[in-house]
């Protein structure tokens, strides 16, 4: 992306992000001192840092400008009600820990509850892994299929239905093992 820096005799300059916190010579001869890269953005009504899939997808909700469009996906009817979905995008998960794994089963098994006992002793600790991730979006679909709409269990499909709208298209893009259920109707 460009950006623009105003030399003092008024003349303008495009810049790219690479050139952020440089120098540059005006052709009247005054030398430019670039802003930071964040200081660029907001000029150019940006976020100071750039937002991540699911931080642009809540403020666009808070700003009004999701739930978007006038045509069900699912039906190809006029839109008048909105569902609401869940995406889990992602999930912790815990490592390790004390738990019986198949290496102390197999012990176990072949050489008694002794070594079974040994094996759970060199266990790794437990340790979490990942995140919780997950965002709560509105689509709009005609009332006279949102029954069929909230039925829908498959995954396949909910996500079809959300990628027609591009920024949840490149949610799912973003995280494709997401886990997707509708939620309610409002």
């Amino acid at each position: 992306m460009s950006y623009s820096v105003t030399c003092g005799c008024g003349e303008g300059h495009a810049v790219s992000a690479t050139q952020a916190g440089s120098t540059l010579k005006c052709d009247c001869g005054r030398s430019i001192d670039v802003p930071r890269l964040s200081v660029l953005r907001e000029f150019a009504g940006e976020s100071p840092v750039p937002l991540n899939t699911i931080e642009r997808i809540r403020a666009m909700i808070q700003s009004g400008d999701l739930p978007s469009g006038d045509i069900c996906p699912y039906s190809g009817r006029p839109a008048n009600s909105t569902l609401y979905v869940h995406v889990q995008c992602e999930r912790s998960w815990v490592r390790g820990g004390d738990s019986w794994n198949i290496g102390t089963v197999i012990a176990y098994l072949l050489l008694g509850w002794i070594a079974a006992l040994i094996a759970s002793r060199e266990s790794q600790p437990e340790e979490e892994l990942g995140r919780e991730t997950s965002v709560e979006l509105p689509l709009r679909i005609s009332s006279d299929v949102d029954s069929k709409v909230v039925a829908i269990r498959g995954q396949k499909k909910l996500k079809k239905l959300l990628r027609e709208t591009p920024i949840y298209a490149e949610l799912l893009q973003e995280f494709p093992d997401a886990n997707v259920r509708p939620l309610r109707i409002a």
